[in-house]
């Protein structure tokens, strides 16, 4: 069992936010296996993503590594919250949530909130966790795990919150990181204020192209497995040198079988999440990942 903040995960593997948990269906076929131990919505906006279907796709390729162009949920923030109101279980959620503009973000965790308080007046079992997603590489700008002025922004705003709720869990979602500025640069913003409670690494490696149907966009799977170990290894022994050893890991990116799933446990990970093994193997991978 993995404990991130507020939030009880057992056992330690989760669906990452992705194409493949859009809808309510999706939501709760995830929600409902005992193979997971908690789920991560696909990443919300206030509005919902105005998604091209046809433009927006995923391509696969022989050695399990996926290339998607995909952008955020199309579904509102306010209507996955209320697919959550109508959990029943233990099992807590993560809610993922684009930054966008500083006011976008502190609405968002507003409307979390909301609905947290709401089910814990009544006889809600469970806990909703915020991962801000600062690291999508599709949409045509600088994602705010690049932007470090950004980043703080957001660090600011969460910290509003954190302060008057403790029991409130929140993360960041960040891109890979490819060289040593990139992790300075995190931990000194870390330094001055570290109000979240867990950072999910990572997400895909924007400006890849599938070698046949041309598709260019983010990488992920096999194609990025050993980069998001590195990661996961080096922001923990950054973590823990900074002296930030409350914040918890989620290791995401290529992870099919129990050896990968190891693999991130070993580099550090408490938590691994999944996305292209979705579709590579289908739902059933949770299980097979636990019974190898």
């Amino acid at each position: 069992m993995a404990r991130i903040g507020n939030l009880y995960i057992s056992p330690p593997l989760l669906p990452s936010s992705s194409y493949f948990i859009s809808t309510k269906q999706d939501f709760l076929a995830f929600y409902n296996t005992r193979y997971t131990g908690c789920i991560t919505t696909r990443t919300c906006q206030l509005d919902g993503f105005l998604e091209d279907g046809e433009r927006r796709r995923v391509e696969y390729t022989r050695d399990g590594s996926s290339i998607n162009n995909f952008g955020y949920s199309p579904y509102p923030l306010r209507q996955c919250l209320s697919w959550i109101e109508e959990i029943e279980g233990e099992k807590p959620v993560i809610v993922s949530v684009a930054g966008g503009r500083t006011q976008d973000l502190l609405d968002c965790i507003e409307m979390i909130q909301e609905t947290r308080m709401k089910l814990q007046s009544g006889e809600s079992r469970f806990d909703i966790g915020i991962e801000v997603n600062t690291s999508c590489p599709n949409l045509g700008n600088v994602p705010a795990g690049f932007d470090f002025v950004q980043l703080a922004e957001y660090l600011t705003v969460i910290a509003r919150y954190t302060a008057n709720d403790p029991t409130l869990t929140v993360g960041l979602k960040l891109p890979p990181y490819t060289h040593d500025g990139h992790f300075d640069s995190l931990i000194s913003v870390l330094e001055r204020t570290c109000p979240i409670r867990f950072i999910t690494s990572t997400n895909t490696l924007g400006n890849g192209q599938h070698p046949e149907s041309r598709l260019v966009g983010g990488i992920g799977g096999s194609g990025v497995h050993y980069l998001a170990l590195g990661n996961v290894y080096t922001l923990r022994a950054r973590l823990n040198t900074a002296g930030l050893q409350h914040v918890k890991i989620i290791g995401v990116g290529g992870c099919f079988d129990n050896k990968s799933y190891q693999n991130f446990l070993n580099a550090g990970a408490d938590a691994v999440g999944l996305a292209t093994a979705i579709g590579v193997v289908g739902r059933d991978v949770f299980s097979k990942i636990l019974e190898q």
